[in-house]
């Protein structure tokens, strides 16, 4: 099944505080590519972020969130079924040694799979992510780039997810947003299920924002499923 998503701005709060440049990206709107996002990518995301922010992470508590994104591409579109973490040597560099061997152990054992772009938790695009993307260039030449919003609004109704892909305009390497639609499989929605209907442990009870927010995103992705 598929669920259309129409993509958005950043909100009015984030865009005031971003430099222009973050602006000027979160405006741009492509529509080329077509998109299926899989609810285990975007869990894997928010489980990514709960382990750093509640020290269960290699990652030391407040380091950035970054990953890889795995999944199908078949021309302009795009499956994104998984989402595992990557390491960074420094804001804008990857460790590159740890990306490879990520990148070959998980291939060799979905070998129908390949890297298909990176994802990273924050409000709003900034220039560090632009910097950042072109380092997973060198592993696809037109890398999609995930940004889940760790703060969504307690009642929002859409999922706190934007795709991007890289564009020039007026001679600037931009973000533009692209559309993207839920898609799932049976094993998918029934593992869905399972986890939204999951309680919160103590040790998640720690991050009660955070534990609040995602709950709603796992709702949402599960009423949609």
């Amino acid at each position: 099944q598929r669920h259309a998503r129409t993509p958005k701005t950043a909100p009015h709060c984030c865009a005031a505080s971003a430099p222009a440049s973050a602006i000027k990206m979160a405006a741009a709107e492509s529509t080329a590519r077509t998109v299926a996002l899989h609810p285990l990518a975007i869990v894997g995301v928010s489980d990514h972020f709960t382990r750093v922010s509640v020290g269960g992470s290699r990652q030391g508590a407040g380091s950035p969130v970054v990953g890889l994104l795995f999944g199908m591409q078949r021309g302009l579109e795009v499956d994104v079924v998984d989402a595992i973490e990557v390491h960074l040597t420094e804001a804008t560099k990857v460790d590159a040694a740890f990306l490879e061997q990520s990148k070959s152990l998980y291939t060799e054992v979905y070998d129908d799979r390949d890297l298909v772009g990176w994802y990273a938790v924050a409000p709003a695009p900034t220039a560090n992510h632009l910097a950042l993307h072109e380092e997973f260039v060198k592993y696809n030449e037109s890398p999609l780039f995930l940004l889940m919003d760790p703060q969504p609004q307690p009642d929002a109704k859409d999922l706190p997810i934007q795709v991007y892909e890289t564009e020039v305009h007026d001679l600037k390497t931009v973000f533009a947003t692209v559309p993207f639609q839920l898609e799932t499989t049976q094993t998918e929605r029934v593992a869905m299920e399972a986890v939204a209907q999951t309680g919160c442990t103590d040790r998640e009870l720690m991050l009660d924002a955070h534990v609040a927010s995602l709950d709603t995103s796992l709702k949402t992705l599960s009423a949609r499923v």
